[in-house]
């Protein structure tokens, strides 16, 4: 009686291998591992399939080992997009992003509602004369988040790059572009130079940023005419 029910067990769950996947959603269950996992198998993404969506096989951490779950289709959801799983270099180990499907943000003026995945893990070039390295990072193209490769910039003197990065603010996620600004400039609009955030001009022991009388000469800043020098005016 066992033996029978274990063959009619097996050839159910191999009908169940044959049929297109349902969507199911993902656990919500995390994995953070030391070892780096494999080079992802080669896969041939299949024709398009009209009302489902190709989900690429990734490696899996099963039974403390990395096992291989093969690409499926996923049946299309309106108003969704299928994410790939994929693991995500963080601190000194990787973190398993199972994917899954997510909400397609609408785009409303200069914002998104939709959070930026985690950045991929990009192996940093060696150095070169003259050029800066700058990171990937993810931009929102097409209601969706798209991943810009990281790539070399010509150095240009006496500036410094600041890098995109995106900014939440009450559940809207705004992307600050990328800019080059001359050296010595406020880049927080703080109305402190660049130079001298990190300083103690009057060895206060508080820094500038947050000083309210940098020069120490009994004046605010605010009432001071001249916040830096210790002599009032």
């Amino acid at each position: 009686m066992k033996r029978t029910f274990t063959i009619a067990a097996l050839i159910t769950l191999g009908a169940a291998a044959l049929a297109p996947l349902p969507s199911i959603a993902q656990p919500n269950v995390r994995v953070f591992i030391e070892s780096a996992p494999p080079e992802a198998r080669h896969e041939v993404a299949p024709p398009p399939r009209s009302g489902y969506v190709w989900a690429p096989g990734y490696w899996n951490w099963e039974g403390n080992r990395h096992v291989w779950n093969a690409g499926h289709w996923e049946s299309a959801r309106s108003g969704y997009e299928y994410q790939r799983s994929e693991w995500i270099r963080e601190n000194n180990g990787y973190r398993l992003n199972r994917g899954g499907w997510q909400q397609v943000a609408q785009r409303d003026g200069d914002y998104v509602r939709v959070a930026p995945p985690p950045p991929r893990h990009e192996r940093r070039p060696n150095a070169r004369r003259g050029y800066q390295w700058v990171p990937g990072h993810w931009e929102w193209r097409g209601n969706r988040h798209q991943w810009i490769g990281g790539q070399w910039l010509r150095d240009r003197p006496g500036y410094v790059y600041s890098q995109s990065t995106w900014v939440e603010r009450d559940g809207r996620w705004f992307l600050q572009p990328s800019r080059w600004e001359r050296r010595g400039g406020d880049r927080d609009r703080d109305g402190i130079p660049d130079r001298m955030e990190r300083r103690d001009n009057d060895r206060d022991g508080i820094p500038n940023a947050v000083d309210r009388d940098r020069d120490g000469d009994g004046v605010r800043n605010s009432r001071d005419a001249r916040p830096d020098n210790p002599r009032r005016d």
